[in-house]
């Protein structure tokens, strides 16, 4: 009967160094990956797998910083209105929505200067796909601009009120002036409506004041 010998710690020591500089060789990593997409693709195709979408944002921005406000409620007036501080913004990099009761402000404010390179211009959608993603996908690298104060906020910003019940975006009116967002809606939906019937009658009474008589339309087409 023979025995094995006992491999020496020497041994096992210049075993394990060479297996981690094995798996430290980029060849033997990218091959390495790319079995594992195969068997991924493998399970997919099988059923074992599926690929789940990521959920979607409810939200159209990931906001950086939150605009300071003010919200004024004046007894007199039939109105409410919100003040937002939004300095260097303009109309087109605002958006305002209603969901679920609240008015929801979203926008960005761009750096004059640039922070980073984009991989991906014009805000071009990334790929979602588990077996590339990472061979496509690229961060960018860091630009060459230093900023050795950096206080004041750039990127998207969002900001949410709650409003009363029944308000409409057909309710909301802004107006943007001086780096200030001034949002204002009605109190209730209830005078609203009881507005738009006002005009709606003064109109007609105006419509109707202004039209002249049969007999002087008969005389002056007559004339003619």
């Amino acid at each position: 009967m023979t025995t094995s010998k006992p491999r020496s710690s020497m041994t096992i020591s210049r075993t394990d160094s060479q297996t981690f500089e094995q798996c430290r060789n980029p060849a033997f990593v990218q091959a390495v990956n790319r079995a594992a997409n195969l068997k991924i693709l493998v399970a997919i195709k099988s059923g074992k797998l599926r690929v789940v979408e990521p959920p979607k944002q409810t939200s159209p921005l990931v906001a950086r910083y939150t605009p300071r406000m003010d919200i004024i409620d004046d007894p007199s007036s039939s109105n409410l209105a919100a003040i937002f501080e939004v300095p260097g913004i303009t109309t087109e990099n605002i958006k305002l929505t209603i969901h679920e009761g609240q008015l929801h402000l979203y926008g960005e404010r761009r750096a004059p200067y640039p922070t980073r390179v984009e991989s991906f211009p014009n805000n071009s959608s990334l790929p979602f796909n588990v077996l590339t993603l990472g061979d496509k996908l690229d961060t960018g690298s860091p630009s060459q601009v230093k900023v050795h104060v950096q206080e004041i906020c750039f990127g998207t910003f969002q900001r949410s009120i709650p409003l009363p019940k029944g308000i409409k975006m057909q309710d909301i009116h802004a107006n943007l002036s001086d780096g200030l967002l001034t949002v204002t809606w009605p109190r209730s939906p209830a005078q609203t409506c009881m507005e738009n019937h006002r005009a709606a009658a003064g109109k007609s009474v105006k419509s109707f004041n202004s039209s002249p008589p049969m007999h002087t339309m008969a005389a002056g087409t007559a004339s003619q």
